[in-house]
């Protein structure tokens, strides 16, 4: 479905929020999101259950050089 997505103009959004570090695997260069949300653990802090959220954003999807320059607007 992310090759249909892409197809059709659209960026996605892989939520890996509930994988484990560590445990569980995620292949993605077989599905190749354009955004990964994540959260990990924050080992460093002194709270028991730190968490650190991110969001990473694969650079090509968002090369903003490959886009057509704006149109200016007609004057009615």
């Amino acid at each position: 479905w992310v090759s249909e997505a892409h197809r059709n103009g659209w960026h996605v959004l892989l939520d890996a929020t509930a994988l484990v570090v560590g445990e569980d695997r995620l292949p993605l260069s077989l599905h190749r999101p354009d955004l990964v949300l994540c959260t990990l653990d924050d080992t460093h802090s002194q709270q028991p259950s730190a968490k650190v959220t991110c969001l990473l954003v694969r650079r090509r999807s968002f090369d903003t050089s490959a886009l057509p320059p704006p149109q200016p607007q007609q004057k009615q």
